[in-house]
């Protein structure tokens, strides 16, 4: 599976009780890919987008643990979608070890962002998504039933 890098563009808040999601594209802009975040990390990321240059952000302690111990977080793999769920996969690297571990995409996406890590993913997380994206709009009643045969509508 050939990985795409992609590029944060933007924060959806959505509206009513839909969810946020953090919206990343690739270089081309044609691929997108929406991660979509629980209230919490949303806020986190409102607020860090907020914020002057040099502010505190929840994840400045931790940020500074992991380098005083050499560890810096390298990339961030959204590779799977199960049951209306993302995952990804966080690398974080300490001198020639690196190790990776498998997080809920939503949970990882502000350390991430602050710690400027690579964002990947593959076609078939974005296809996923795209369908995982307009099941919810449909569960949320944000497009009408006709489309319900259509989920590239939402692309």
């Amino acid at each position: 599976m050939d990985s795409i890098n992609i590029f944060p563009h933007g924060l959806s808040l959505g509206q009513g009780t839909f969810r946020p999601a953090m919206i990343f594209k690739d270089k081309q802009q044609s691929e997108v890919l929406p991660v979509w975040l629980n209230n919490y990390e949303s806020n986190i990321l409102l607020s860090s987008a907020q914020s002057s240059v040099g502010e505190s952000t929840p994840h400045k302690a931790s940020l500074k643990i992991f380098e005083s111990f050499g560890i810096t977080l390298e990339s961030i793999y959204f590779n799977e979608v199960t049951n209306s769920i993302q995952y990804a996969e966080v690398t974080a690297a300490q001198g020639n070890k690196k190790v990776k571990s498998r997080v809920l995409a939503s949970e990882a996406m502000s350390l991430a962002l602050n710690a400027g890590c690579v964002f990947l993913t593959n076609k078939e997380v974005i296809e996923a998504s795209r369908v995982l994206n307009f099941q919810m709009v449909l569960h949320e009643g944000q497009v009408g039933a006709g489309a319900a045969n259509d989920p590239g509508i939402l692309h």
